[in-house]
């Protein structure tokens, strides 16, 4: 296991928002196409609130300067490097990297996990979409929170990249979220480099100045 010094800041989350057209979307519907009954509409509406009162959100998050790329790999001031010809492109010009991972817990999924079993197989794939649209709130609320402070400090940001996309190896993630810290928050990987809880995310973002040339090494 990886045990790098880290700058690391957490967050607990009381609220965070399950919008109703978002959740449609998520369920397939497509406005003036998708025919919905007044009963589904309703069942819609009671799963999403369900899910709020069931979801905890939480955010682990570290920073770390940037101190070496290469066209293969990228490290940080803190030895972790990350190994991916997509990463190292994506950061070549920036000067600090994010690592974010947040997750809205295990009772959800417990929860659709109990509807299967009763075979209430809608309310189950509701509420599993609820999950998902709650999870990626989540990571877009933190990430709007990073790009507020940056760009105060007249900074810009990449989009966020997470093991799994393009070359960076998804057996990579158990890395990356050591050294975010995700264990402090109950996120933990599986033996196929799954994160549990299910509903999680975890990914990178860069930093980079606004009209400014790095003079960062090469490895």
């Amino acid at each position: 296991m990886f045990c790098y010094h880290k700058r690391m800041l957490k967050y607990n989350f009381n609220n965070i928002s399950i919008s109703y057209d978002e959740l449609l979307k998520r369920l397939g519907y497509i406005q003036n196409k998708t025919y919905l009954t007044k009963k589904i509409l309703t069942l819609i509406e009671d799963i999403r609130l369900l899910a709020l009162k069931i979801i905890h959100p939480k955010c682990s998050l570290a920073y770390a300067n940037l101190l070496k790329f290469s066209k293969t790999s990228i490290m940080l001031d803190n030895g972790y490097v990350i190994t991916s010809c997509d990463v190292s492109k994506l950061f070549q010009h920036c000067f600090k990297i994010y690592g974010i991972a947040v997750t809205i817990g295990i009772d959800l999924e417990k929860k659709v996990h109990d509807f299967i079993v009763k075979r209430e197989l809608v309310n189950a794939v509701i509420l599993d979409a609820a999950g998902s649209v709650a999870v990626e709130n989540l990571i877009v609320n933190i990430h709007s929170q990073i790009k507020h402070y940056e760009n105060i400090n007249n900074n810009l940001l990449t989009k966020r990249y997470s093991p799994g996309y393009g070359d960076w190896l998804l057996k990579r993630n158990e890395a990356l979220l050591n050294w975010i810290g995700a264990r402090e928050i109950g996120i933990y990987v599986n033996k196929s480099y799954q994160m549990l809880p299910e509903k999680s995310i975890s990914a990178i973002l860069g930093v980079n100045k606004k009209n400014m040339s790095l003079s960062t090494k090469r490895i």
